[in-house]
């Protein structure tokens, strides 16, 4: 259920509506930021934290559900399905397991995992 590249349908879908949130806005723009001058090391632990936060991210909501916010996720119907289904994987988020041992991230098919912040504000904090 992925579009062929370039994909303008995961831009339009996924990343347009929610850039428009300031929060989840500035989220992105720090991810960026940390970028700039970075050393390739550093470059693949952020380019890994983007992937599953930015695209791939879910996060709780106060009655305990999963709930997607990752670009990934929104700009696709099956990916959306299947990532708050019992099939893949939940993981806490936690930035040292996803730089330390998850460089390597599924590209063009459906995720094996997902990292699940507490809320979004604790996923941008």
């Amino acid at each position: 259920m992925y579009s062929p590249e370039p994909d303008i349908i995961h831009e339009l879908l996924g990343h347009a509506p929610i850039l428009a949130i300031p929060d989840f806005a500035d989220f992105s723009e720090q991810i960026g930021l940390a970028s700039l001058g970075a050393k390739e090391e550093e470059l693949l632990k952020l380019a890994a934290i983007y992937w599953f936060t930015i695209e791939f991210g879910l996060c709780l909501q106060t009655d305990g559900q999963r709930k997607a916010y990752g670009a990934g996720i929104l700009g696709g119907l099956g990916e959306l399905e299947y990532c708050l289904s019992e099939n893949p994987r939940f993981l806490p988020l936690d930035l040292q397991e996803i730089t330390t041992n998850h460089l390597k991230f599924t590209v063009n098919s459906m995720q094996p995992y997902y990292f699940v912040a507490k809320s979004f504000g604790k996923a941008k904090e």
